[in-house]
């Protein structure tokens, strides 16, 4: 993780690789690790944060990016021990819009000196530019592929598109991997 900031982002190569739950679990793990963490979804039209802790989506991202009489999101707090977490808000159609705003990059600076660590859920790089555009913001950007679902191709494209925007991927998580399977032990052992 890059030490000058904390802001880490979790994308994917493409929807449904299982990018929220390993966003989800690595907030969780670092929770309990004692990190103080602010876990946001900023998928603002699939995103399921909310569904994975059982929170309110009532209001959330959407809503404090679209209003301005609103001084700050809705932070669920306390959700466990040492994590809190902002929901999308409702369904946002023009989502890359509100996250290039000023007020995005302002809630993101006022965050990361409140927690030891800000973890991002994005929404899948080839689907929208959102993950494009908060990136610029993070220390950390980690992209999500499903093994036997995204190609080599597809990891290829979503570098290139970070590589276009001026992004380094720091990591790739490999999700899906059956640790039974021949191939799992093919790939450990090299």
């Amino acid at each position: 993780m890059n030490k000058g900031n904390n802001l880490v982002m979790v994308t994917s190569a493409s929807p449904g690789v299982g990018k929220s739950f390993v966003t989800s679990n690595m907030a969780v793990v670092l929770a309990n690790a004692g990190k103080k963490v602010l876990l946001i979804d900023t998928d603002l039209r699939k995103g399921r944060i909310h569904k994975a802790f059982g929170l309110s989506n009532k209001t959330g991202l959407s809503e404090y990016l679209a209003q301005q009489d609103i001084t700050q999101p809705a932070i669920h707090r306390g959700v466990i021990e040492n994590l809190d977490v902002i929901c999308r808000g409702k369904n946002v159609t023009h989502s890359s819009e509100s996250l290039m705003g000023e007020r995005f990059k302002h809630m993101l600076d006022t965050v990361k000196g409140q927690y030891d660590i800000v973890v991002i859920d994005t929404a899948s790089i080839l689907a929208i530019t959102g993950s494009a555009i908060i990136g610029k913001y993070v220390g950390t950007s980690l992209l999500i592929a499903y093994y036997g679902v995204n190609t080599v191709k597809d990891i290829e494209l979503s570098l290139k598109c970070f590589k276009q925007n001026g992004i380094e991927i720091t990591g790739v998580i490999l999700n899906g991997i059956d640790a039974k399977s021949d191939d799992y032990n093919y790939v450990y052992e090299h």
